[in-house]
């Protein structure tokens, strides 16, 4: 069994400061580096391991709105397969490997694999009730398959749709939401005996279709509408579309052509305590026919109110789990570079953090650890991000 060491490596951050310049602080005491379950910086240390040498900021200024750079500390922990989709239960990562048809579990203590099951294009998967859910993704498999985490086994199987592959999973209790693709078809699932509850579907305009991010939350289950640009909610216990939002950033034209579409609006979606939080793709306000404009829509899900928008330069990537709610900042991975952005929550300060040629492809915050899962050729990993020390680097970056 493949055994993944953990390397503790240096970052470099790109911050779009918006406010004044920067002055330069202490050097960081690597040995007070705090990680997830108590391990620490210094016995993580080996003789490959890299220490920033001198101050997290340089003694250049970060002029307002342009980007400069600095260097923290992030867990790597290698992978031997080509990452796409992950979930975090206490200290173990699930991932799927589409192209291999695998679903592998890692101690995030360790690094060490704990094991791995083959599945036919094993897409979205979530821990859940009675185990891991995944999705299969292959030509002629659309089942969701549920796994037993201790003997890799498979437990049960369920079939949302006839034809069409599911697209992400989320749950909600003992029920699970599957979205499928190109059909518009959200599916309640009783996780408890793997039968099909009911199929949700707006026949007006389609929605759910490939790439659809779903989660649920505040009693109620949020699904993206990637073909008209909207947020639905849909009630579990109807089973029926309550709401819907439809300026959340989509921008289209009409002409005698057919449709233009300059933004295509929700992309990703999380929720905190409070909120539901949307990222978006807005229309650029230079160039209508280029990406690099975007937003963040916070939702209060009583009231269904938009409370808060932040208007970013850094677009999100469309995916699942696409987006992360911290206790100061969000995190998403930029859609051009699949570098990792963080955005504090208090001013809309973007930054994103560099793991050089691996790209981001999902982003999960558990335990006060930004986990980022990244696929590179023959680099790929999942890297552990302190988000406290995350929040005291940016600040000093941007002289706050």
């Amino acid at each position: 069994m493949f055994r993944a060491g953990i390397v503790l490596v240096v970052l470099s951050v790109m911050v779009v400061a918006c406010g004044g310049g920067s002055e330069g602080v202490a050097e960081p005491d690597a040995t007070s580096t705090t990680f997830p379950d108590g391990v620490t910086g210094e016995t993580l240390a080996t003789e490959d391991t890299t220490f920033a040498s001198g101050p997290f900021v340089e003694e250049s200024t970060c002029p307002e709105g342009q980007p400069c750079r600095l260097e923290m500390e992030a867990i790597q922990l290698p992978l031997d397969i080509t990452p796409g989709a992950f979930d975090i239960d206490g200290s173990t990562a699930w991932i799927t490997d589409q192209d291999a048809g695998l679903l592998v579990e890692i101690d995030l203590d360790t690094g060490a694999e704990l094991g791995r099951v083959s599945i036919v294009g094993a897409g979205d998967v979530v821990v859940g009730p009675g185990g891991v859910w995944v999705a299969s993704a292959g030509w002629d498999d659309n089942l969701v398959r549920l796994i037993n985490p201790d003997s890799m086994a498979v437990i049960s199987e369920v079939e949302p749709d006839s034809y069409r592959n599911a697209g992400y999973l989320a749950v909600d209790g003992q029920t699970l939401w599957a979205t499928v693709d190109a059909t518009g078809e959200v599916v309640h699932i009783d996780a408890g005996t793997g039968e099909v509850v009911a199929t949700v579907v707006d026949y007006d305009n389609l929605f759910a279709g490939d790439g659809a991010d779903v989660v649920a939350a505040f009693d109620k289950v949020w699904v993206i509408d990637a073909n008209a640009g909207r947020l639905l909610s849909i009630d579990p216990g109807s089973n029926q579309i309550t709401d819907r939002w439809d300026q959340l950033g989509f921008a289209a034209e009409e002409s005698d052509g057919g449709t233009t579409i300059f933004a295509a609006g929700p992309v990703a979606l999380a929720t905190d305590d409070t909120s539901v939080w949307i990222a978006a793709d807005t229309k650029n306000p230079e160039n209508e026919f280029v990406v690099g404009s975007s937003a963040l829509f916070r939702i209060d899900p009583a009231s269904g109110t938009v409370t808060n928008v932040a208007e970013l330069s850094l677009e999100s990537a469309p995916g699942h789990p696409g987006l992360a709610i911290g206790t100061d900042a969000v995190w998403f991975v930029d859609r051009v570079s699949g570098d990792v952005v963080r955005v504090d929550i208090a001013t809309g300060r973007e930054a994103t953090i560099d793991f050089g040629n691996a790209v981001g492809t999902g982003v999960i915050i558990r335990s006060g650890t930004v986990w980022v899962l990244l696929s590179g050729y023959g680099d790929s990993r999942l890297a552990g991000i302190d988000e406290a020390e995350a929040a005291a680097v940016f600040s000093a970056a941007v002289g706050s």
